[in-house]
């Protein structure tokens, strides 16, 4: 188990092993250079586990809440139907339907914009995630390497 913290003297010593020159370290016998690679490992663990939690804390607090996300999506549905209003308006008054025009043209511009919304956002999730998997792929490689 990774401890919470690293205790001064030991992260200070695991600092100076990091510094030492490989020449050096393969002259230290065996046990003992096992023992300050481990540690050295550990250490490493210990700092991209922070690194990560880090990351992912930067991303999740860009996100948007349900709520917030919910209010978006209903002030983007807001502005669709009165931007793709008019064109069920026209329709509507050309069928008769003179009192019927605004409410059947707010409601058809709703619909629109909702579908609008729901398929870009799909689209925008798409290249995200695509996006991510060659990040993650490229990552892994230059691991290997």
């Amino acid at each position: 188990m990774i401890p919470e913290k690293f205790p001064s003297k030991r992260r200070a010593r695991l600092e100076h092993w990091l510094k030492t020159p490989q020449t050096i370290l393969k002259k230290i016998p065996e046990y003992d250079r096992t023992y300050i690679m481990a540690a050295i490992e550990e250490y490493a663990k210990h700092n991209l586990a922070k690194s990560q939690i880090a990351k992912y804390n930067a991303v999740r607090s860009r996100r948007l809440s349900r709520n917030q996300r919910q209010i978006t999506q209903f002030i983007v549905i807001i502005a669709g139907s009165l931007t793709f209003s008019m064109v069920p308006q026209l329709l509507a008054k050309q069928a008769g339907r003179g009192s019927l025009a605004i409410s059947a043209g707010l409601l058809g511009g709703g619909l629109a914009s909702f579908y609008a919304h729901a398929n870009a956002t799909k689209v925008l999730v798409g290249i995200k995630l695509k996006k991510d998997t060659q990040n993650t792929r490229k990552a892994i490689l230059n691991q290997k390497n």
